[in-house]
């Protein structure tokens, strides 16, 4: 519903803007935005989904770089002027912020890395996808409820280029995700993860649900031992923090039988057997 809301406003304000074209973007599916997550805000604090603010967006195309800087201007007094004269009082619209991809070039040639220039103006021609971003935040004035949206302005040439390169983009986004998850993975092994789960059964069990077949073959339950010559189970037995559903499940079920005889039956801190009653 706030969809529609959001978009209908949007682009009457951008066909007010002399945008030279406006164009509805694709809802953000619930995979893509994890992605995004994942991706740009690893080390956001939480919720990071929070973030992820560009859920619902619209952009405005234009022709040249003074056709852009008009439409800007324009769009930021109509949401200062809003709501306008034929909409009800039923929407609010507040610049949430503004993010300007033009903002570090510099105008005159003084750095090495901004080479090209335009000729009447001296502007910097940027090497890479460029864009003005405005966030918005659309309040329901019935409801009380609110929604951030995006509105994009860029320039025709931009995006002709952008189209052209969108496949190699989306190739060099996934692989780098593929290999963030992999580095993951190397980083937070089943051993490490177990390690710092210890014999706390609400880290634990989570381990047991999703990962059932790691247990026949950790190195850590297999070859492990503590500071007292215990090796898993051993330290398992002894300890106070155990639940006995948890210790039935892992000895029973995800451990293999002669592991768990092996040690259990073997108590070196005390040199005794050890009447494990979970058979």
């Amino acid at each position: 519903m706030y969809k529609y809301k959001i978009e209908r406003e949007m682009m009457h304000m951008l066909y007010e803007c002399k945008a030279d074209e406006c164009a509805k973007g694709l809802v953000k599916t619930h995979e893509r935005c994890k992605l995004k997550a994942e991706e740009e805000f690893r080390n956001g604090a939480f919720p990071k989904c929070a973030l992820v603010i560009d859920v619902v967006r619209c952009c405005a195309i234009f022709d040249s770089i003074e056709k852009l800087h008009k439409g800007l201007e324009m769009f930021r007094e109509q949401i200062k002027a809003y709501p306008r004269k034929e909409s009800k009082k039923e929407i609010h619209l507040e610049i949430m912020r503004v993010k300007n991809g033009f903002a570090h070039y510099k105008r005159q040639p003084t750095s090495q890395t901004n080479s090209v220039y335009s000729d009447k103006l001296r502007l910097p021609i940027p090497s890479t996808f460029t864009n003005v971003k405005f966030n918005i935040i659309f309040t329901d004035l019935r409801q009380k409820e609110s929604v951030v949206g995006e509105v994009q302005f860029l320039l025709k040439s931009m995006v002709e280029l952008h189209k052209k390169q969108y496949n190699f983009i989306e190739i060099k986004r996934r692989a780098n995700h593929i290999h963030g998850v992999f580095e993951q993975f190397n980083l937070n092994t089943f051993d490490f993860q177990l390690k710092m789960a210890g014999f706390n059964s609400g880290s634990l069990c989570p381990l047991m649900l999703h990962h059932p077949l790691e247990f026949c073959k950790s190195d850590l339950i297999l070859r492990g031992q503590d500071n007292s010559g215990d090796q898993f189970l051993g330290s398992m037995a002894y300890n106070c923090n155990v639940k006995y559903q948890c210790a039935r499940e892992l000895i029973q079920r995800l451990i293999p039988h002669n592991v768990v005889q092996k040690q259990l039956f073997t108590a070196p801190r005390s040199g005794i057997c050890i009447n494990a009653p979970f058979f």
